[in-house]
């Protein structure tokens, strides 16, 4: 079976390919990665049964019996059909006496009426009637919008049908429709009643026949260049082709659990690549003074002091994350414009100082690289500008270098913060000598150093949190486990175990040596990996608090990975190269999520604030931007969606769960969602998933700026129906 569109062609349709009138139709179709193929054949079963989805686009010759019966049998079978009229429906949807099609009797239960949908101005013998009617959409979308309806017309369903109706949309109360319209050189010639009656029936419906689905649009000119390009006619188009072709979702999910899984979602919605760059403070300002931002929500803060590191083998061979070649003059000066960006940002957003701080982390590159003397400067800078008074405070670096100078990071962080919530957060990632020469990282501290580091800690009232890496190449399960052994006996109160992401073209040196991706196990193998090694913490009492972290209870509650995914309690702000910021509206309902410039040497370039690149969450966004963080903490709360956006998850993604429950990634219980094991390692394919109709949409709008008419000019006017340019006056 072709995992595309199959697109009619052989029954005079209007939306096929080579009809220029809806070349952004077929640019909209492209941007969900279907092919679509040509079908000017009989329909019958045999041809039929190449394809899962089939579109017929408004035809103007009837289907033979032969083809009736084909495409019942086809769909009845498991099938996809999306079928769209237009004006005067079955009798005469050209407008024309000697064309017609047979949909009513295709579809069995519809009746399709010999009329045009539109609003009444005043109609004498059916002139100055407006053929595009405006819908309310936001019960079909999730969100407030509109659709704008182009010369289309009504049908109903027969009074003894029983089918299983999946979505309806009505004709709206202020519209009507004319009966038997016919027209000549754009203008009407005739009509069997060409005063306007108020229309009543349905415009849209989708429903199941047998084990597949049929959707029936009565208007074709919705998808007309130059109505389509109308931004919520794009939303309504977007809906439209996930319901009508589902497979889309299973199609996503059957590729992508074959890809890579970095199973963290550290960075969320959306990645930068869907970003945009800012060109000037003045662009900007202007995002951020249409955000009402919270100012009673406490703040989570990441702070990277520089992008450096020093490992014998660049970027340890697999970091993927913010790391340059050490240079101390470079390290110095990066470090010294941190304190300056969080000097700026507090003096031009006031209402930020003395905000309280939930959890601080100090990120990078290798954090604990940073001179003594600028890191103390960096605590107290941070310590005078916000209130951390009660906040987790959370330092990252390699294990040998908080040794340095007897132990004096710890005596900083203690002095300046003065918080029982202080710890340190190491990179291990393994014990073993042979794989860490392989890493570049057999200078970075041994187990005897690490031990000494644990009780070093503990002694200081400090929290000690490890992060392993599992299926390195050639790494054996047994060498897995052990890690997972060192680090508990050794006293660690939180463990972080990372599935390493390796293939060609991503970058890292390891990545560039194909003896190393040969010897890195399949996603069925690693799957297996990560439910052992999660049974194993688990036994040794650890529990999981994140798709990464586990820890044990104890003083230490290790809050800033969970306060990450919590985007309805915190704003976040990130200092230094290429940290993320993220600023939420008091109401939910729109973000902006902010870049900083990457690397050590683009920033330094700019004193101050260096945001570099940006994106505007609309409502839809919002959603998108709460499950995905949610994934991260293992389950969603259903009723606490449904509180943030005055509506349903299971209504808003119900093909998304659908399949994502058949593929066990998920269990649906009465409050919430919880993300299986399973699931936990495909959380970027779930992710996906549910983030895959807005970035498909957000493409599309992409596509079609600087197409006119304006994207919210949604109503034609009289005069320019009257043009000519369309087929009612």
């Amino acid at each position: 079976m072709k995992e595309l569109i199959g697109i009619s062609i052989g029954h005079e349709e209007q939306i096929t390919p080579n009809n220029p009138q809806y070349s952004v139709f077929f640019d909209l179709l492209r941007v969900f990665d279907w092919r679509t193929e040509p079908v000017n054949k009989e329909l019958t079963i045999e041809v039929l049964s190449q394809f899962k989805n089939i579109l017929i686009g408004e035809p103007h010759r009837e289907f033979s019996t032969n083809e009736i019966e084909s495409i019942q049998k086809w769909i009845k079978g498991g099938n996809n059909l999306l079928l769209i009229a237009s004006c005067s429906g079955d009798a005469a949807p050209s407008g024309d006496r000697n064309s017609k099609s047979n949909l009513s009797q295709l579809l069995e239960i519809v009746k399709l009426s010999d009329n045009s949908l539109g609003i009444d101005k005043g109609v004498t013998l059916g002139r100055e009637f407006d053929t595009k009617v405006i819908v309310n959409i936001s019960q079909l979308v999730g969100v407030s919008a509109k659709l704008c309806y182009d010369t289309g017309c009504t049908f109903k369903l027969a009074s003894d049908s029983f089918i299983q109706v999946e979505n309806e949309l009505y004709a709206p109360a202020n519209s009507s429709f004319v009966t038997g319209v016919r027209l000549s050189n754009g203008m009407v010639t005739s009509c069997l009643n060409p005063f306007p009656q108020h229309a009543k029936d349905l415009i849209l419906l989708r429903y199941r026949m047998g084990s597949g689905n049929v959707t029936l649009l009565g208007s074709s000119f919705a998808f007309k260049d130059d109505t389509i390009i109308r931004e919520s006619n794009i939303l309504f188009f977007n809906w439209l082709i996930v319901k009508s072709f589902n497979s889309i979702i299973e199609n996503y999910i059957d590729e992508y659990e074959e890809k890579p899984q970095r199973h963290r979602l550290l960075h969320g919605y959306p990645f930068p690549n869907l970003m945009q760059p800012i060109h000037e403070d003045k662009q900007l300002q202007n995002i951020l003074d249409g955000l009402s931002v919270s100012k009673d929500k406490p703040l989570i803060i990441g702070v990277l002091p520089h992008t450096f590191c020093n490992p014998m083998v660049k970027g340890c061979g697999f970091c993927t994350f913010p790391h340059e070649s050490y240079h101390k003059s470079d390290l110095t000066v990066t470090v010294q414009n941190v304190s300056h960006e969080i000097e700026s940002f507090s003096s031009k957003y006031e209402y930020f100082q003395h905000s309280k701080v939930q959890a601080l982390y100090f990120g990078g590159g290798t954090a604990n690289l940073t001179p003594m003397n600028l890191f103390e400067e960096l605590c107290n800078n941070l310590y005078k500008t916000f209130n951390c008074n009660e906040a987790e405070i959370t330092f990252e670096g390699v294990p040998k270098y908080f040794s340095l100078e007897n132990y004096k990071y710890l005596d900083i962080l203690h002095s300046i913060f003065n918080s029982g919530k202080l710890r340190l957060s190491i990179g291990i990632q393994t014990f073993d000598e042979q794989m860490l020469i392989k890493m570049g990282r057999q200078n970075f501290g041994d187990k005897n150093g690490i031990k000494l580091l644990s009780e070093e800690s503990r002694k200081r009232g400090i929290g000690i949190s490890g992060d392993l890496l599992f299926n390195l190449p050639g790494q054996t399960i047994e060498m897995m486990k052990s890690d997972i052994r060192n680090l508990n006996d050794l006293g660690f109160n939180q463990i972080s175990i990372y599935h390493l992401v390796m293939f060609r073209a991503l970058g890292p040196e390891w990545s560039k040596d194909k003896s190393i991706l040969a010897a890195l196990p399949d996603n069925s193998t690693a799957l297996i990996n990560w439910l052992t090694l999660r049974e194993l913490l688990l036994s040794l009492g650890y529990e999981q608090r994140t798709l990464t972290n586990f820890q044990k209870k104890s003083n230490h509650t290790f809050e800033y990975e969970e306060c990450v995914f919590q985007p309805e309690s915190f704003n976040w702000i990130g200092f230094g190269p290429s940290a993320i910021s993220v600023f939420y509206d008091e109401n939910f309902d729109r973000a902006v999520k902010l870049i900083n410039k990457e690397t050590a040497n683009e920033y330094n370039k700019h004193k101050g604030i260096t945001w570099d690149k940006y994106f505007t969450f609309d409502k839809l966004d919002m959603k998108v931007l709460f499950i995905t963080r949610k994934i991260a903490l293992l389950s969603i709360d259903t009723n606490m969606y449904n509180k943030l956006f005055d509506t349903n998850i299971e209504h808003d993604f119900a093909e998304e769960i659908q399949y994502l429950s058949t593929k066990g990634f998920i269990n649906i219980l009465k409050d919430e969602i919880q993300i299986t094991p399973k699931g936990m390692f495909f959380a970027d394919t779930v992710a996906g998933v549910f983030s895959l109709r807005k970035i498909k949409y957000n493409r599309m709008m992409n596509l079609v700026k600087g197409k006119t008419p304006d994207p919210e000019e949604y109503f034609y006017s009289v005069d320019y129906n009257n043009g000519a340019k369309n087929r009612m006056g």
